[in-house]
């Protein structure tokens, strides 16, 4: 399993982010590769699927709300521990 954290450069809630995905891994007693790449042009968050930053993709796939458009701007969110945790499942 492959976890890919999106974000922009100096994101502020990127370590958030990664703080929830590491807390749905405990709860889910689940192994994966965490990967961490920074965005820094429309054309790459269109080409890696960054739904704004922080993006949290599970096997390629984007976990929670937010605007499927690929987009460099900025979250006010980042995904829930519960909706990290049933990506985790899947």
């Amino acid at each position: 399993m492959e976890v890919l954290l999106l974000a922009v450069p100096g994101c502020p809630h990127l370590a958030r982010a990664r703080a929830g995905v590491e807390e749905a891994l405990e709860q889910t007693n689940r192994d994966a590769v965490i990967l961490e790449c920074e965005v820094g042009s429309q054309a790459d968050a269109q080409r890696l699927g960054m739904r704004g930053s922080p993006t949290v993709l599970v096997d390629g796939e984007a976990v929670g709300e937010g605007d499927p458009t690929p987009s460099l701007s900025c979250r006010l969110s980042v995904p829930a521990v519960e909706e990290l945790v049933a990506a985790l499942s899947r």
